[in-house]
């Protein structure tokens, strides 16, 4: 999954290239009956396993649950060499679905965002958490979500539930004719719901309080932490007077206007045009929009060097990713462009970022100190918020049954293992050391690993301990 598009002729309908007939097979409603829950765990059951009859590969193949359902190509590289991922690498017929150098190097997939007539471009593939706080779209946006890496990611109405039609046809095909009925099954209705349940239900499902000011705002006991969330909500961007709580509210994918609840937006920032995309010099990826064809000029493209597809559909724009699990999701932008946090937040003081539409001819005021503090209060977020989630599944494993509860447990574990990760990450010093926060988080890592459904309970106790040696809530 993890596709975009451009619009169509028509301003209310998506451009992915999906035909009209593979969306006239989506086939209606049967099932009837099923609880939240229940939905919730057959779209699991279709994310993990079910191939539609295709070549192989499942939405978990490019969105592994164990691996914050994205891919690095430290990941990629323990895959053994039958992984579906590759099926490019084994059948003839499928020889130009990816790039294999550039998915086992960089971890890109192939994207044939403006029309399977058109060369692909090369994209990261985001992960699948908190989908249900960051696709809201504006009012003037054309179509129902945004998804996608540019908005624009889903066939149709360019919902979410769509989504996967476009993923199936694009990325689980037996041939590159792309017949549906024969390549590869559409998803009925019945699964198209139970995909959205399951997705929608990933991730973070409550905003964090960390808006500076507000009664509620958690106190974090790192000072570097706080000095991060001060500086995130600081005016920082000269010219134009903003900060980077202004396009990631509250740390995650929408803006600030909570009047009108906040929405997600596309926006020129020049990450397409970096020299240190490791797609540069494939064919250039334009964005948001079919539009017209357009050279990225020699000076704005890959840094000054002559791209040998240079010729770009779209305007340029991508749309605000969550930030809340970004620590755990390297490397960074839609071209993967950025390999460690602190490059991706230093991209917002380069040139690159001042020339581009976003930019207003200003970069962000960061020094090597303000970056690191950011950067620790973005890891801090996502450990924090990783204990949330764990908590929850552990919640909805305890009310259930030991042998239906599995899924449930391991996703508790993921998380609290990609806490550790993340406070780990932190130079010179792991976050949270002084309170030992990790200790709890890896007694509980234990418990859960351990299988035992009567460690449940405790393991719970060690991830509220976790959280409270990591911030406190209240001014």
């Amino acid at each position: 999954m993890g596709s975009s598009s451009g619009l169509a002729a028509s301003s209310n309908e998506a451009a992915f290239p999906v035909g009209v007939e593979t969306l006239r097979q989506v086939k209606p409603r049967t099932s009837t009956g099923l609880t939240q829950a229940e939905l919730v765990e057959r779209g699991r059951q279709l994310f993990e396993y079910e191939t539609f009859g295709g070549n192989g590969r499942t939405c978990a193949t490019c969105h592994p649950p164990a691996h914050n359902f994205t891919l690095d190509p430290n990941y990629i590289a323990k895959l053994p060499p039958d992984d579906p991922l590759f099926v490019a690498e084994s059948d003839p017929a499928l020889a130009k679905l990816e790039n294999p150098y550039m998915l086992r190097r960089y971890a890109l997939i192939l994207e044939n965002v403006d029309g399977f007539h058109v060369p692909g471009v090369l994209r990261g593939i985001p992960h699948v958490l908190g989908l249900g706080l960051s696709i809201k779209p504006g009012t003037a946006f054309p179509l129902a979500d945004m998804t996608g890496w540019s908005g624009d990611g889903a066939p149709g109405d360019g919902s979410l539930r769509s989504f996967a039609i476009g993923a199936v046809a694009q990325h689980m095909t037996k041939s590159l004719a792309r017949v549906p009925g024969r390549d590869f099954r559409v998803p009925s209705d019945d699964e198209l719901d139970a995909l959205l349940a399951y997705q929608l239900a990933l991730g973070q499902q409550e905003l964090l309080d960390v808006e500076p000011g507000e009664d509620e705002v958690l106190k974090f006991y790192d000072a570097s932490v706080e000095r991060g969330m001060v500086l995130f909500d600081s005016p920082l961007h000269d010219g134009a007077k903003t900060s980077c709580f202004a396009c990631h509210y509250k740390a995650g994918a929408n803006d600030e206007d909570v009047a009108l609840g906040g929405h997600n937006t596309n926006f020129a920032t020049g990450t397409n045009r970096l020299r240190s995309a490791p797609a540069c010099l494939v064919p250039a990826d334009g964005g948001f929009g079919k539009g017209s064809p357009h050279l990225l000029d020699s000076k704005g493209a890959c840094g000054g060097r002559t791209p040998s597809g240079g010729l770009a559909y779209g305007d340029d724009q991508f749309n605000v990713p969550s930030l809340v699990a970004a620590a755990a999701t390297p490397p960074y932008f839609h071209n993967n462009a950025a390999a460690t946090l602190e490059d991706a937040i230093a991209f917002y003081a380069s040139d690159t970022f001042k020339q581009s539409p976003a930019g207003e001819g200003h970069p962000f005021r960061l020094d090597k100190a303000a970056i690191s503090d950011i950067a620790a209060f973005l890891r801090a977020v996502n450990a924090y918020e990783n204990v949330v989630e764990a908590t929850r599944y552990l919640d909805q494993s305890l009310a259930l049954p030991h042998q239906r509860s599995k899924p449930l447990r391991d996703l508790a574990l993921a998380q609290v293992t990609t806490a550790l990760a993340v406070l780990a990450e932190h130079r010179p010093t792991p976050l949270f050391a002084a309170t030992h926060a990790a200790e709890a988080l890896r007694a509980a890592q234990t418990k859960l690993r351990s299988g035992n459904p009567a460690l449940l309970a405790p393991a719970k106790i060690d991830l509220e301990r976790a959280r409270s040696l990591m911030a406190a809530s209240g001014a």
